[in-house]
């Protein structure tokens, strides 16, 4: 998403992503020179040094729900931080890998990441990031959610490096690093030898049997 983070007229902040006269900030008193150091306004929430609404574009396509000027319910590309301030970065965008500080803990997104579940309130200090479950378009997720790979198997749930599968999608498996179908139409060599062996097994117990009949009435 563009937004405006901070605007050139003395009397001019960010709101909705344009530079507007403070006196129009739309119920913000805390915006009056360049920037909004926090949202007072109702469904207001700030991001990037702006105030945004969640009732419009483009502050509903980062965030559905707010709270005393913070994020609490952000859309599927977006996080919300841990522990966020009414004055600090409280939603994050997914492929953010620079993220922001909360105190003495900073949280970061996966670069390349598009959609994400949010990392877990830390303790004490240090970093956390988000887990990426989706990457922008020919890229997949590695299974631990941290990095984002090139991945051009469509059958292919994770990749470890660009190029490498290491999970496939439901129905698929590995095979000589591609997923092939486990059912169906399109079995891979491993259950054709599986299935050829059982054939030729039942097929030489019928054999043996009939065999063992003819012989054993003959005699009789």
């Amino acid at each position: 998403m563009n937004y405006c983070s901070y605007c050139g007229g003395a009397d001019d902040v960010p709101i909705d992503g344009r530079c507007v006269n403070k006196a129009n900030a739309n119920g913000n008193t805390e915006c009056t020179a360049h920037k909004c150091p926090s949202c007072t306004a109702a469904d207001y929430f700030l991001y990037m040094g702006g105030c945004y609404s969640t009732k419009k574009e483009p502050g509903n396509l980062v965030c559905t729900e707010a709270k005393d000027g913070k994020c609490i319910a952000p859309t599927s590309r977006y996080f919300a931080v841990p522990g966020a301030a009414k004055t600090g970065q409280s939603v994050l965008a997914c492929g953010n890998p620079l993220g922001t500080t909360v105190d003495d803990k900073t949280y970061v997104g996966v670069k390349g990441c598009s959609q994400c579940t949010a990392p877990a309130q830390l303790e004490a200090s240090g970093m956390a990031a988000a887990t990426c479950t989706a990457c922008g378009e020919g890229r997949k997720p590695n299974k631990s959610g941290t990095g984002c790979a090139a991945c051009s198997d469509a059958n292919c749930k994770h990749c470890r490096v660009d190029g490498v599968c290491e999970e496939c999608s439901s129905g698929f498996g590995l095979e000589g690093g591609k997923c092939v179908s486990t059912g169906g139409p399109n079995l891979s060599t491993g259950a054709i030898a599986g299935i050829s062996v059982a054939v030729v097994v039942v097929v030489g117990g019928l054999v043996g049997f009939l065999c063992w009949w003819f012989i054993c009435r003959g005699k009789a």
